[in-house]
């Protein structure tokens, strides 16, 4: 079952929002002109645009050779990694898988051999391989 985020489901719900308003406004019968019995008071006049010169661009002084100095060297900021062989993983040949029903909230453990199918409820696993992290190995999630 897919889940749909809150957020997903605000923006789509606002879209249908806008689109349905939008519908209501163009399916309204255009509105007749109103009669106006007052005379038309004539246009006031606008006053032209005022034009301003753009000022001169300002010129930067001449740089003289003895006044830029070379730029200095870089330093060495990339530490030099150890190669060292890496540590191997330890391999089983059972995994323990933990499952949680969500529906009776119920939570089991059991074991299943590599390479052997194991059922639970309706779900069918089979483990391919079982690794535990090498020591010197960092571990984001577990």
């Amino acid at each position: 079952m897919r889940s749909v985020s809150p957020l997903k489901t605000g923006i789509r719900l606002a879209a249908l929002a806008g689109l349905a308003c939008a519908g209501l406004a163009v399916a309204q019968p255009p509105q007749p002109p109103a009669a106006s019995t007052a005379p038309v008071a004539p246009a006031a006049e606008e006053a032209p645009p005022i034009t301003v010169a753009a000022p001169e661009p300002i010129a930067a002084p001449p740089i003289s050779e003895k006044d830029v100095a070379p730029a200095p060297a870089p330093k060495a900021q990339v530490e030099e990694k150890v190669l060292t062989t890496p540590i191997r993983r330890a391999r089983y040949d059972v995994a323990v898988i933990q499952t949680i029903d969500k529906v009776t909230a119920q939570s089991v453990r059991f074991e299943a051999a590599v390479g052997r199918p194991v059922r639970y409820k309706s779900l069918v696993f089979t483990v391919k391989a079982c690794e535990r992290s090498a020591p010197n190995e960092e571990i984001d999630d577990s």
